[in-house]
């Protein structure tokens, strides 16, 4: 497990944004308090410090996150900057190029991923304006972006996540999300492929780096039952956000008159994540409230064929699947965040290796995967 909460600036985080593990198992990870990628080896040995806060060459103001290119070149981008950053994986730098996305244009850069080395995929989400702009609040698009800098094309257009905005006294809305929200959600598989669909939906496109669907995965998972418990957890948190204590008593009343009028779903989202591993399989979370500790991530390969299920932490926030292995982000009883590694263990080969040496092996299910720290 990599993070505490003092030390030696390398091992502390305070917002990670991007985690990526190279072909050696070196661990990269993002984080907006250093404006830095921390790099450590594959035991927890932190290696090198990528970047650092600043305006000058290789260093971030308000980096969005990063992605690479096989085993050779890294790429980030900065949103106040307004620039790509590429390094060589040791950290040396190699170039800068901008781009120019004027937020009110475009909206907010949320993801980058790199389709192959002469594109990257900007996920950008338009926000919520002062006064409404309907066909504009709140939707998100995926942007082509060249290595150069320049957008090339959109390859997908869609709602973005969706909201709820309380017209307040300052000058943005103070925005809430929808009980127990369906998405977008969206990842970028190693083929440069696409997935993307929203939870209450029920299926998922995988498309093209140019954005042609070649692949639909229909969801038959039944979804989970909303219970009162979790009605009575959504409610305790509202409304969310930073700096809420300080709400003046005019928005805080706008916002409780907001959330005694929700209706309340009477069931999850069918799934709430989206992730390819570095094979090409598709891996979808089954969506749940978070008293539930252990989540199920269904495996497919080809897109449609359904592999069997991968049991992990509720609260572990997948960012990179390997071969062997699952990288996520965990938020400590301090709230200081985590990266956590867990190992992939095949019940069925530890069920045989048992068998063969005689007493048999319980508690596991076959076709169901764990995965162990």
């Amino acid at each position: 497990m990599l993070g505490q909460s003092e030390g030696d600036s390398g091992a502390t985080f305070s917002g990670i944004v991007a985690v990526h593990v190279d072909g050696r198992g070196n661990i990269y990870v993002l984080d907006n308090g250093d404006r830095a990628i921390q790099v450590f080896a594959p035991d927890g040995r932190h290696l090198r410090a990528i970047g650092g806060n600043g305006s000058g060459p290789g260093e971030f103001r308000d980096p969005a996150g990063f992605s690479v290119l096989g085993d050779s070149l890294l790429v980030t981008y900065d949103r106040i900057l307004q620039r790509l950053t590429w390094f060589g994986m040791d950290g040396r730098l190699v170039t800068t190029r901008s781009v120019k996305l004027p937020m009110m244009q475009y909206g907010l850069v949320t993801y980058v991923a790199a389709l192959d080395r002469g594109a990257l995929v900007f996920g950008v989400t338009m926000g919520y304006h002062t006064e409404p702009r309907p066909g504009r609040d709140g939707t998100g698009t995926l942007l082509r972006v060249s290595a150069d800098g320049s957008v090339i094309d959109t390859i997908l257009a869609f709602d973005g996540p969706r909201m709820i905005a309380v017209r307040a006294q300052w000058r943005y809305p103070l925005l809430f999300p929808t009980p127990f929200a369906p998405g977008p959600h969206w990842d970028i598989g190693p083929d440069a492929r696409i997935a993307f669909g929203y939870g209450d939906r029920n299926d998922i496109a995988v498309l093209d780096g140019a954005g042609r669907q070649v692949q639909r995965l229909q969801w038959d998972m039944p979804p989970s039952s909303v219970t009162g418990a979790d009605v009575r957890d959504f409610r305790a948190s509202f409304p969310w956000g930073d700096g809420v204590k300080g709400l003046d008593p005019a928005t805080r009343d706008a916002a409780k008159r907001v959330l005694d009028t929700l209706a309340m779903p009477v069931a999850w989202p069918a799934f709430d994540a989206i992730r390819f591993d570095d094979r090409g399989r598709l891996w979808v979370r089954r969506a749940a409230g978070d008293r539930i500790p252990i989540s199920e991530w269904d495996v497919f390969a080809n897109g449609t064929q359904r592999l069997g299920t991968v049991r992990l932490p509720r609260r572990l926030s997948v960012r990179q699947i390997s071969r062997d292995a699952i990288y996520g982000v965990t938020t400590d009883e301090d709230g200081v965040p985590r990266v956590r590694r867990f190992r992939l263990v095949d019940p069925t080969r530890e069920r045989s290796r048992v068998d063969s040496a005689g007493p048999r092996a319980s508690g596991h299910q076959p076709g169901r995967t764990t995965g162990r720290e």
